[in-house]
């Protein structure tokens, strides 16, 4: 995002507020590549997710990811065009792009192309990842598998380090946790967000619920 941005002529700030690494505990992913020939669909939903996936079946002995290596039966559908680029450049194809409207959008648009009672479906996600999207496909009667792939923290943001942000005209969140973490900052110094002039823009109807419920839009 911030490569598009500055090719667009925006000055870009970089403030991480999240860091992700491996899951504390790497045996539920483990198990469930071990097993992919017994899900249905794959559901990806972040770049981090599909580098997870990549670099737990190369553990098992994958040196490259291709359509060919996976199961026949398993179709990959992730959540918007971003990790679909991701997801080809690991060799992985994906058979359903949701709109990147969210993980909730894109498990409606699993049911459309016929996902429900019986079928299993892998997700693995970030230790952060919200129940919705698992939440819409098992009351279309899927059975889903939710593991740990990759952990998400907090990171400790001292808006003091980076003065240019009180000038921003804009702010871009890439994840719910990304607003959890920039609000955090900012509360440390007693400031409220919402009241900040620079606009919020969110990646997706999921992030932009969860700075909705922080009160920005």
């Amino acid at each position: 995002m911030g490569t598009a941005l500055t090719a667009e002529g925006a000055r870009v700030l970089h403030v991480p507020t999240v860091s992700v690494g491996p899951p504390d505990d790497h045996e539920p992913l483990e198990q469930a590549l071990a097993r992919l020939d017994s899900f249905e669909w794959m559901v990806l939903t972040s770049p981090r997710a599909v580098a997870a996936v990549v670099e737990g079946l190369a553990e098992r002995g994958h040196s490259s990811v291709s359509g060919s290596s996976l199961p026949v039966q398993l179709r990959v559908a992730v959540v918007g065009a971003v990790t679909a680029d991701h997801a080809r450049g690991a060799g992985i194809e994906p058979e359903l792009v949701g709109s990147g409207e969210g993980g909730e959008a894109l498990a409606r648009d699993l049911v459309k192309e016929g996902v429900g009672p019986g079928t299993e479906v892998l997700f693995p996600a970030s230790s952060r990842a919200g129940s919705g999207l698992a939440a819409v496909l098992r009351e279309a009667g899927a059975e889903v598998e939710q593991v740990v792939a990759y952990q998400t923290r907090i990171r400790a943001v001292d808006i003091e380090d980076h003065p240019a942000v009180r000038q921003a005209d804009a702010v871009t969140f890439t994840s719910p946790s990304a607003v959890e973490g920039w609000v955090s900052a900012w509360a440390r110094y007693g400031v409220n967000f919402s009241v900040l002039p620079m606009r919020n823009v969110a990646i997706g109807a999921t992030t932009a619920a969860a700075l909705e419920q922080e009160g920005l839009r």
